[in-house]
């Protein structure tokens, strides 16, 4: 029996393998025949088992996006499962795709909500001064001996606990 392309991607999708499903879309048609639906559930699991930040800027469902990020900001080093393949640069890289789809939601209107995506735009824009106040004291005790590629997991870890930290605790250090 010869499947329909539709049931092969749902298929691999069910298989977890969002990276065949994208490219059986992708050559009988792409989103144009399957609809945007299709192409944002790979994006998605793409996303979720892999981490693969560029898969996520590609989902066209702003609130799926804006949640991801905000999910991470309050992750811990802790959380195992949901830690797995997230990189130093991803977890910025994901709270600045978060933060634009808020403040274009708010610009343009189309936002339904504007309580919960001026909340959500709140604390990605934290989450991303955390970041950047992390990296320059890093670079401080670090005495400029770190290079950008030496980021690692370990130090993702790291930034998720330190972003759980106030301020004024760090101040006290």
């Amino acid at each position: 029996t010869i499947l329909d392309p539709s049931q092969i991607i749902t298929l691999l999708l069910e298989r977890s393998d969002p990276e065949k499903a994208l490219s059986v879309a992708r050559r009988f048609g792409g989103a144009e025949h399957f609809g945007g639906t299709v192409m944002n559930q790979c994006r998605m699991k793409l996303w979720e088992d892999q981490r693969d930040a560029k898969a996520l800027r590609l989902v066209s469902d702003d609130n799926y996006v804006i949640n991801e990020a905000v999910n991470l900001i309050g992750l811990k080093s802790q959380d195992g499962n949901a830690f797995d393949g997230l990189r130093f640069d991803t977890l910025l890289e994901v709270y600045r795709e978060g933060l634009h789809r808020c403040e274009q939601q708010l610009h343009t209107g189309h936002g339904n909500d504007t309580d919960w995506l001026s909340v959500n735009a709140s604390r990605l824009r934290n989450a991303i001064l955390s970041f950047g106040t992390f990296k320059l004291l890093l670079r401080y005790f670090m005495k400029g001996s770190l290079h950008e590629e030496d980021f690692t997991d370990e130090l993702s870890r790291r930034f998720l606990n330190f972003q759980c930290v106030t301020v004024f605790e760090v101040a006290e250090c």
